[in-house]
């Protein structure tokens, strides 16, 4: 009987001390989370949550991206865009060259179209002048080279008086070889872009 005393009191010490042990686990998880403890339905953030935010995130900067390739796209469109403005003059550039072969004053057949275009914008534009620049290239005696350029601006001129535009409004420059587009080794393929007549509207002034 008396055996039996003792083991019932160390029975109700463990379980006094598991009850103790208990509320000493619960107060301490209080004290490091005072938010879980006043609001106990609230659960800790999981692994779907935070994929739902980093795919959240990771749409709005793809969202970003694309619009800033759209505003360089359309910045790029409008520079293009206004680069071939600005590279439009009357005639569609600011001045039309017509091209010779060497020691020739025949118009090519790209020249006549050309000049053909030339004309029909004259005839739209009554009120406006041409200049037509005679140039040859600086191979051979100067003289010659001045007759040629002549030669050169008068088939133009002719061209343009074809096309419905009155001699009267053309007015022609003989300038040789004085005047060379580009600075080149004396040879017929380097002196290519010398051989020309160049047109643009208006009178020529002194500037010129």
């Amino acid at each position: 009987m008396k055996h039996f005393t003792v083991k019932s009191v160390l029975l109700g010490v463990c379980a006094s001390l598991a009850v103790a042990g208990s509320a000493a686990a619960q107060a301490y998880e209080q004290s490091q989370d005072p938010q879980q403890a006043q609001d106990p339905s609230r659960e800790p953030a999981t692994d779907q949550s935070m994929q739902q935010q980093q795919h959240q995130q990771g749409t709005m900067g793809s969202e970003q991206g694309m619009q800033q390739q759209q505003q360089r796209g359309t910045t790029e469109g409008m520079s293009q865009q206004q680069g071939a403005q600005a590279s439009t003059g009357e005639f569609g550039t600011p001045q039309e060259t017509v091209l010779f072969k060497f020691d020739s004053a025949d118009l090519t057949p790209g020249a006549q179209e050309k000049l053909i275009q030339i004309a029909k914008w004259a005839c739209d534009n009554k009120d406006q002048q041409i200049t037509v620049e005679g140039h040859a290239d600086q191979i051979g005696p100067s003289d010659y080279n001045t007759d040629l350029s002549e030669r050169r601006a008068t088939a133009v001129r002719t061209a343009l008086e074809n096309g419905g535009v009155q001699s009267s409004r053309v007015d022609l420059i003989v300038f040789g070889d004085l005047k060379p587009a580009v600075k080149a080794p004396l040879t017929i393929k380097a002196q290519q872009p010398n051989r020309r007549v160049v047109l643009y509207p208006g009178e020529q002034t002194a500037s010129r």
